[in-house]
């Protein structure tokens, strides 16, 4: 009966360990940028954990492996957790704002190491969206 007992507290410990980990992971900043574009799609979608993603088309075509042509397009997620203070309801707005405007955007960005599918879709988490003057 000890043994059952101390096998149980064992995986416990082990399952607590690689949860803390993970989280340790969530909260690391992996990549930090930005990028240009301008955005093509946006919407909320989730079975369960809704969260908003999009889409942004860079410009240029990149060569597929059957000699086809594949738009340059990135993918990104705004981060439900808001845990850099960015305010979700504003970034919605400006980017539907933005959203179908031949206007190019600079999207600043970042990406945890590890994410958990409640927080994100996407690897990329914006923080700040704004406008490129024009020359």
């Amino acid at each position: 009966m000890m043994k059952i007992i101390i096998a149980v507290l064992i995986v416990l410990i082990m399952i607590a360990g690689c949860a803390g980990g993970c989280e340790m992971l969530n909260r690391t900043e992996y990549i930090k940028g930005s990028r240009v574009g301008f955005i093509v799609k946006f919407s909320q979608r989730s079975l369960f954990w809704k969260s908003y993603q999009g889409e942004v088309a860079m410009g240029g075509v990149l060569n597929s492996a059957m000699g086809g042509a594949t738009p340059n397009t990135w993918n990104f997620s705004l981060d439900n957790q808001q845990r850099r203070g960015e305010n979700v309801d504003s970034l919605v707005t400006v980017i539907n704002a933005f959203l179908g405007e031949a206007k190019p955007v600079k999207i600043s960005y970042y990406a945890p190491f590890f994410s958990w599918p409640w927080r994100s879709s996407s690897r990329f988490l914006v923080q700040k969206v704004e406008s490129i003057p024009e020359k």
